[in-house]
């Protein structure tokens, strides 16, 4: 699923998403005044929910607002809610495809049949309903 984002709100949600200490992009300086103010909201915002919270559907909602306000100039932006959905969706995605992968690189490719599954499945529905 393709998400247009803009480039500053992936490089900040990297940066806090790798760090190991907290709000070291907040602190007086250089880096502080860069940061457009709509993105250090966003960032301080995902801090007060963690930033794993991202990576369980739970994310500020001051960073769709902050895609938006920065999309505009590009005439790409989309509503912040559809944006977040879609960052939400890309995020667990991600995280079943790498699970999928290392899963296969761990077990050994899945050598069941789609029959044997459909039956498995079949099963499982027979014995909850």
């Amino acid at each position: 699923m393709k998400i247009t984002t803009h480039p500053a709100i992936l490089h900040h949600m990297r940066l806090e998403m790798h760090s190991e200490t907290e709000s070291h992009i907040y602190e007086e300086g250089p880096i502080r005044r860069q940061l457009d103010e709509i993105i250090r909201r966003a960032c301080l915002d995902q801090e007060t929910l963690r930033w794993i919270q991202m990576f369980l559907g739970r994310i500020a909602t001051t960073w769709g607002k902050a895609n938006r306000k920065l999309m505009k100039e590009t005439k790409k932006s989309i509503d912040a809610e559809v944006w977040a959905t879609k960052m939400v969706q890309n995020h667990w995605n991600m995280s079943l495809n790498m699970w999928k992968y290392r899963n296969s690189k761990e077990h050994g490719p899945d050598s069941i049949s789609l029959a044997e599954k459909d039956a498995t499945a079949n099963l499982i529905k027979t014995y909850y309903k």
